[in-house]
């Protein structure tokens, strides 16, 4: 997946336009956006990348400027996967159950719930946690990671029904 480019109106949070980078071949990294003379904010995200702001962008009447925006890599990681009922084969992933990652150094707590087919994904700071999954009418399940900057960790929990 590409980067995600959000263009606000200067010094405002008012979303003026926003858009992908392409992933293919020629179109690798790259946007194009239309927008009227003025002067606007730039915001890029990218998973696995800090955030990028670029401020007071001059736009002038029939101008297409290119801006290059270089991304940092991130000292995060993704934790991925689902949450799914034990022993079942079909209709397995369990929506709405909640994942917590919490960091063994500092405590510090990170939540989601799950999607559809009992999916869902964190980005988080590097560094070890104690990850549990529950689900409403579930029994708690508790697993053990490491997340390493820029790495992806995949963890499928399969919850048993309360008696």
């Amino acid at each position: 997946a590409g980067a995600s480019i959000i263009v606000y109106e200067h010094g405002t949070t008012n979303e003026i336009a926003n858009t992908t980078t392409g992933w293919f071949l020629w179109k690798k990294g790259k946007f194009s956006i239309e927008l009227n003379p003025g002067i606007y904010d730039l915001k890029v995200t990218a998973e696995g990348y800090e955030t990028k702001i670029i401020e007071g962008i001059q736009i002038n009447a029939s101008e297409v400027k290119k801006i290059d925006v270089a991304m940092e890599p991130a000292d995060t990681g993704i934790l991925y996967g689902r949450v799914l009922k034990a022993g079942k084969i079909l209709f397995r992933g369990i929506r709405g159950a909640t994942v917590e990652a919490v960091n063994n150094d500092t405590g510090e707590r990170f939540s989601v719930n799950t999607s559809w087919f009992g999916r869902y994904s964190l980005e988080l700071p590097a560094g070890d946690y104690t990850v549990y999954a529950s689900a409403e009418g579930y029994i708690c399940a508790t697993e053990y990671v490491t997340i390493k900057a820029n790495e992806r960790v995949k963890l499928n929990f399969e919850l048993e029904k309360n008696s």
